[in-house]
Order: C-alpha cells, then structure tokens, then sequence
C-alpha cells in the first residue's frame, strides 16, 4: 500500500541544488537507483531545457531507456519557452527510443502581473501541445514571495479551459 502511496513521487533533480552534478555522474546516479530497490519511488530525471544537448551527448551510457524526463524551460518569455519545447521535441527526434519527456515546468518567477504570467503560460501551452501529445503536462513553478499573479494566471486558464471542454494545465 505505502508503495502505491510513493510511486513516482519524487524526481530525480540531481543536476540542481543541493547536488548540483555534472550531467554524466546524475545520469549514472538515476541508472544505479533505477536498478536498485527505490526505483519504484522515483520518477523522472529533471533536465533544464538549455542542458538538452549535454544530455543527448552522454546518454550513450545510459541504461534506463526510455529515460523519462521532466524539461524545465529557462525562462517565462516566448522566446524561452519556443526555444525549450523546440529542443525538446528536437532531442526527441533525435533518439525516440531513448527519451520520454513526459512534463514541462515553466518558471514563473519573473511575472510580477497576472497578464503576464498568463501570457507565458498561454504560450508554454500553445508550444507544448503544437509538439507534443496530450499525456505531455504542464507545469508551473510560482515563486514563494510573489505567487498571487501565477495563481490567479493558472486559476483562469484552467477555467476558460474547462468551459472550452478539457484542460492542459
């Protein structure tokens, strides 16, 4: 029962704080645990979308296949967020039997209103669903001290997506 509980809950975000490793010691570290007995505990291995191309470079000794992933955009503007799905959905057609992206995360540290969160997350979610399918989700990252404009931007795409009959968010 626990086991159902935990499944998959935590990521594996080796390449960021407190860690911090160097993109070939993550990757041996997610294949050891997914060989060992937590494997059914974690999930996806995290990846910055501007780290893509480094990961491509040492995925030839990977053993996890596919290798799920979590792509966190670089940044909340149209450029950042074209820029990320497009290198995602590029790695992916590169090595289709070696990846999964299975989320993206959009950073919306940087929106101090509500219409501009809104507009970065219209746009992830125009660039998302244009690349990939609708298993592929979305999610945002709201900063702690000034989350209200990213909640009510979330809030109300969810909405208009509902009354629009179905939802990406």
């Amino acid at each position: 029962m626990l086991n159902r509980l935990l499944a998959e809950l935590i990521d594996d975000a080796g390449l960021y704080p407190p860690a911090r490793l160097p993109m070939d010691r993550a990757l041996r570290n997610h294949d050891a645990t997914n060989a060992g007995i937590y494997q059914w505990m974690v999930g996806r291995f995290i990846v910055p979308a501007s780290r893509l191309d480094e990961l491509l470079a040492e995925l030839h000794g990977v053993k996890t296949r596919p290798l799920a992933l979590g792509v966190v955009l670089d940044g909340a503007s149209a450029d950042s967020v074209r820029g990320g799905v497009g290198k995602a959905h590029e790695a992916l057609r590169r090595m289709p039997d070696a990846l999964c992206v299975e989320l993206f995360e959009l950073p919306l540290a940087g929106a101090q209103t509500e219409a501009g969160a809104r507009a970065s997350l219209l746009e992830a979610l125009d660039a998302v669903a244009r690349s990939f399918d609708e298993r592929t989700a979305l999610y945002a990252e709201l900063p702690p001290a000034h989350a209200e404009p990213g909640l009510a931007a979330v809030a109300g795409t969810r909405a208009q997506a509902a009354g629009a009959g179905g939802t990406r968010t």
